[in-house]
This record gives structure tokens, sequence and C-alpha cells, in this order.
């Protein structure tokens, strides 16, 4: 899609699945950035995260220019309230490990998008969901999973 010159947010619900994906862009030669503390994300894609592209600019326009100027962003569901996203619409929102993430937390990347794919297994385990309260409510069903039986 970004070789289209399409924006993608790619998120997954944990900082390893994000990691795994970005890691498979670098080696494609792709550009992006990576969102999140520097302590959860892989060694090899540090130079590529949000801190380190901000210690490159001087002034408050210098690094929203930066961080808009890259069509590939990577962050974990949670990670998503950025201040380099917070305002931008992206063309697409590519989820992976739909079929294990909270619907609530996907909600916030899917809204950053005007188009969305969800990646996922409808046969792995569902999401983790320890409050019987909650499971009532339906907080145990993923977005991938409730379209999958809907459609």
């Amino acid at each position: 899609l970004a070789k289209l010159g399409q924006s993608v947010l790619l998120v997954a619900y944990t900082n390893s699945a994000v990691d795994t994906i970005l890691l498979k862009l670098q080696k494609e030669g792709q550009d992006f950035l990576r969102l999140g503390r520097k302590e959860r994300v892989r060694a090899e894609l540090l130079s590529n995260t949000s801190e380190e592209v901000a210690r490159r600019c001087s002034t408050p326009t210098m690094l929203s220019d930066c961080y808009n100027s890259y069509l590939v962003v990577g962050s974990t569901c949670l990670g998503v309230d950025h201040a380099a996203i917070v305002n931008r619409q992206f063309d697409w929102c590519v989820l992976d490990e739909a079929s294990q993430a909270l619907l609530p937390s996907v909600l916030s990347s899917l809204l950053l998008a005007k188009r969305f794919i969800l990646v996922g297994d409808p046969a792995q385990l569902p999401p983790t969901v320890q409050s019987a309260e909650a499971k009532k409510g339906g907080l145990d069903i993923s977005l991938f999973s409730l379209l999958d039986t809907q459609h």
C-alpha cells in the first residue's frame, strides 16, 4: 500500500507483533515511524522510533513535518494517542492479531483511517478477559470475531 503512495497505520495488540512486521518492512527498504516506548521496541528498530526522530528536529514545525512525512507508522493499539498521529488521517489501518485484540482497544486506531484491514485467525485464542462481569458484557469478543460471525 505504501508503495502505491497510500498512508498506513500498522497496529497490533502487542509490541512483539508490531516489531515483527516492521522488521519485514525494514528488510524490504520501507521507511516507517515506530511509536511507543523505546524500552519496548526491538533494538533493530530503535532508529525509527519517534524519540529518535524527534532528536533530529529543532522546531515543533520541523517535528510535525517529519512525523507526517512517513507513509507507514507502526504502533500498538493502545499507543495510537501519540502526538505524531493524533490529528492525522491515514488511508489504511492494518490491524494484526485482530482476533486477540479487545474491541475497545482497536476502535481509536480504526478511527484514524479511512479504511481498515483486519488480520487474524478465528481459530486463535480470543482476547484475554478475566472479569466475569466484563465477559458478560461482551468484552471478550474481538471485532474480528464479531465481523466474522456476522458476515
